[in-house]
């Protein structure tokens, strides 16, 4: 019998041991080993993001937390919160948001934790882990074709994603987990109405997109995502893209009249300041796209190589660009070949091409392209997004580095049959992951946070500003005045100050430090030239401002300027019984003694408490020659500060000018008990035993002062 050709053995033999490129993967692994995966996506969130447990509210967390007055009710609040603006609890403003799904969460973590971050935290982390469960869930329901390493190591990718730390370590940026959350459930929910036509999978996939857009506007793009989900993942009726569109409408009504009912119309934001948006700087139309598509394209990048990484990226982080820069027609580029490839892969219904829409879709809304936001670009705003991109690339790189369709029964089997592509996703999830945990820990505290971004965006005036406020506010003026380190800080400060004044000359609140910051050093002079500075670019009233310029010109005895700035001051805060008594105090050196009185009684009658106002209505009634009443106002200063020694001394002054020179006397001696070193009251002592006739105890006070001696 004639043997069969050796070559032909080998042909046959060949389509299974050639590597292809994963399309189709016919074998079903056990269900326990998705769960298994499901678990690791899950695990590698909390061993991500286990050290951020022991922050600090950071950043704009006071705004959920312990400076909303809302919030801080517990849940009795939930209702208000319901029908109120997100930031109505923190501030006055008028406000364009409402989230309240998160909130309501505060609320609660607020009655069982009050002002404790751990919890906040630690939900952050659990529920980001979670939704790394349903994430991985959901890209293998969705590439069921594909080799499991692919939807594998999209889940993983996301949960490993350095752009996330915003939205981990921030507990305020609850609404972005909840609202990605929500929607994963929503897509799957959707998936599976379109597999099996199960009601109840429509009605539930209808509400979660309705939580997910309560838990955050951006959510509402999901909207377009959900049908082309249904139709790139699964084969619906007509009728379900219909009823599909039709449940998704009522929930976005719904969300609508929820809204309406709290904001008063869909969006009352009436302005966008250029400090939060740059993109507000573009001269026309052109502009304004260019700018956009280059946002879009910084997005990418920071997908593609997230470092630096900051919480912000305002001006002049991304300069308005033309239709002939460079980083537009670059952005540009890499967006038509994207859309190309959907383009030429719609039809093939391919996974990596719902991946670039979903990025596209999602990212339309914050990309101030449709919109103007209320910030240039956030990483915040790329969790969402990713997701689209997370579950492009591994399906990009598996056409490149091809994975073997074989049969796969053990974890082994899984991985040794795409080694190359195995081994390309170690590394960069262990990149990701180590540039994930590095970045944490400046998440710890504003103050480690400000630290560390004002290198990492240099081009930020927000960045240097935030550095030297919080250096100024936290650590300087908590420092003794006396304290070495105090002017080397305060320095350091000016040096943020001056850099955030270079990016943007017009920023009105680093003037307002820089005003604090040279009374800090005890320079008036540069006190008031930046305080006229920022009068000239003054975006909005502000108490501080006018009340430390007031001072400022007081320190140089422009009594007058000082007076019309505590002025605008009080029109800001009325009740301020300290701006009434530097009034009072720069009308008593005009000697326009009844202006001054006014000014003071006013003081008095706000904080009847406070030492300073009695013994400068003291030094009225004393400039008047009323030294029995100048007592009376004395002895109600020292009620108050019983160690007062301008109130002790003058007293004693009183009485030497009623020639009742042996309580004057007493007077200045009780002063050098708290002070021995008061000049005034040493000098005082000198002139009453010169007048007393006792040249020798005169003699002795005027040698502690070394003045000349008595003259007889």
């Amino acid at each position: 019998m004639k043997k069969k050709p050796i070559r032909k053995q080998v042909a046959t033999r060949k389509p299974i041991a050639e590597p292809t490129v994963n399309t189709t993967v016919q074998h079903a692994l056990p269900k326990q080993m998705h769960t298994w995966f499901a678990l690791l996506c899950a695990f590698l969130g909390l061993v991500l993001y286990v050290n951020t447990l022991g922050h600090d509210y950071v950043l704009d967390d006071e705004m959920v937390t312990f400076k909303n007055k809302i919030i801080t009710k517990g849940v009795v609040a939930i209702p208000e919160i319901l029908t109120t603006a997100y930031r109505e609890g923190f501030w006055d403003r008028q406000e364009s948001l409402y989230r309240p799904l998160s909130l309501v969460m505060f609320a609660i973590e607020w009655q069982l934790a009050p002002n404790n971050p751990l919890l906040g935290h630690l939900l952050n982390v659990l529920l980001y882990s979670l939704t790394g469960w349903f994430i991985y869930r959901l890209m293998h329901t969705w590439m069921n074709g594909q080799h499991v390493l692919i939807p594998l190591a999209a889940a993983l990718m996301f949960m490993a994603h350095p752009l996330h730390t915003e939205v981990v370590a921030n507990i305020k940026s609850r609404d972005e987990i909840l609202a990605l959350f929500f929607g994963v459930l929503s897509l799957q929910a959707f998936t599976s109405y379109g597999k099996t036509n199960q009601g109840s999978k429509l009605i539930l996939g209808s509400l979660y997109y309705l939580l997910a857009v309560l838990a955050k506007e951006s959510a509402i793009t999901l909207f377009a995502v959900i049908p082309l989900a249904l139709y790139f993942f699964t084969t619906p009726k007509k009728s379900q893209y219909a009823v599909s569109l039709v449940l998704l409408a009522i929930a976005v009504f719904a969300y609508l009249g929820l809204r309406i009912s709290a904001l008063g119309e869909i969006s009352n934001f009436k302005e966008i300041a250029l400090i939060n948006n740059s993109i507000v700087a573009a001269k026309n139309n052109a502009e304004h796209f260019a700018t956009s598509i280059v946002m879009v394209g910084m997005y990418i990048r920071l997908f593609l190589f997230p470092h630096p990484l900051s919480y912000d990226y305002s001006y002049n982080t991304i300069p308005i660009a033309t239709p002939g820069d460079f980083r537009f027609l670059a952005s540009l580029a890499v967006i038509i070949s994207m859309l190309v490839y959907i383009g030429y892969h719609w039809k093939k219904k391919d996974p990596a091409a719902f991946g670039l829409l979903f990025f596209g879709l999602t990212i339309s809304i914050v990309s101030n392209m449709i919109i103007i936001i209320e910030a240039t670009l956030g990483e915040r705003f790329a969790y969402l997004p990713s997701l689209g991109l997370c579950m492009a690339a591994p399906v990009l790189l598996s056409r490149v580095v091809k994975v073997r369709n074989v049969k796969v029964e053990t974890f082994r089997d899984v991985f040794i049959s795409g080694k190359a592509f195995t081994g390309i996703m170690i590394v960069i999830l262990s990149l990701f992951s180590v540039k994930t945990i590095s970045r944490n820990p400046d998440w710890k505290t504003s103050a480690t946070l400000f630290k560390a971004d004002k290198d990492n965006n240099p081009r930020s005036a927000r960045t240097q500003f935030s550095y030297a406020s919080n250096l100024i506010t936290e650590t300087i003026l908590k420092l003794d005045e006396n304290d070495p380190t105090r002017e080397k800080l305060t320095l350091e400060a000016l040096e943020y100050l001056n850099r955030s004044i270079k990016i943007m000359p017009n920023y009105f609140d680093a003037w307002v430090h820089l005003v604090f910051a040279y009374r800090i050093l005890k320079d008036p002079e540069k006190a008031i030239w930046a305080y006229e500075n920022g009068l000239k670019v003054k975006s909005r009233e502000n108490f501080d401002f006018y009340f430390q310029g007031g001072v400022a010109y007081a320190d140089v005895k422009q009594h007058e300027k000082a007076i019309e700035a505590y002025k605008l001051a009080l029109q800001q805060e009325p009740n301020r019984a300290d701006v009434w008594n530097n009034i009072g105090m720069s009308y008593l050196e005009l000697g326009q003694l009844v202006e001054a009185k006014e000014a003071l009684i006013q003081s008095i009658q706000y904080d009847s408490t406070a030492a300073n106002p009695w013994y400068n209505l003291g030094n009225v009634y004393a400039r008047s020659n009323d030294f029995n009443t100048a007592i009376a106002m004395y002895a109600k200063a020292l009620q108050r500060d019983p160690k007062h020694a301008g109130a002790m001394n003058n007293t004693g002054n009183s009485y030497a000018a009623m020639q009742q020179y042996d309580k004057a006397i007493t007077c200045y001696e009780q002063t050098l008990s708290f002070d021995p070193n008061n000049r005034e009251a040493i000098m005082n002592m000198g002139v009453t035993y010169n007048i007393l006739g006792n040249k020798t105890k005169a003699d002795e006070y005027f040698k502690r002062l070394g003045a000349p001696h008595s003259q007889p």
